[in-house]
């Protein structure tokens, strides 16, 4: 009977281990929020495991390992997702700051070109000035640049 005991003990420790060693694995992996899945059912059996062997007086290290591996597995996904950035947010905020401060250098360099009377009120440099003050898109330049070409 003792070894029926300590058997129902560790299959239920060692089922909580399998599910913990999946969750820990799954913790270092860029979707590491699903590591909570198999790391909760880890501490669910562990739980379990733990009151047998509360009932049956036997050893609660194995029992103990396994909790601490789960706890382990739950607390590296949830501290690594709270540290990592969202990258995509970090570009379009970027991407913003960019385009803005590229309208300030360009009316800060008509500023400057007027200023030193390199630009003066004439057709050809109203284009440029015109050409200067806003952006061209990449499907523009790349339509004017065809277009140029003659064959």
């Amino acid at each position: 009977m003792e070894k029926k005991k300590v058997y129902s003990v560790n299959i239920f420790a060692s089922v909580a281990l399998f599910f913990g060693v999946i969750g820990l694995l799954l913790s270092f992996l860029p979707l590491r929020m699903f590591a909570l899945i198999p790391a909760g059912i880890a501490i669910y059996f562990t739980i379990i495991a733990y009151v047998l062997s509360r009932v049956f007086k036997t050893n609660k290290r194995y029992v103990f390992t396994v909790l601490g591996i789960s706890i382990l597995s739950i607390a590296i996904a949830s501290i690594t997702e709270s540290v990592t950035t969202n990258v995509v947010v970090e570009d379009k905020v970027f991407q913003e700051k960019l385009n803005e401060s590229s309208k300030g250098i360009d009316s800060a360099l008509i500023e400057a070109f007027e200023d030193a009377g390199i630009m003066q009120d004439t057709s050809v440099d109203n284009s440029i000035k015109d050409s200067i003050s806003k952006p061209v898109l990449e499907e523009e330049f790349e339509e004017q640049t065809i277009e140029d070409i003659e064959f």
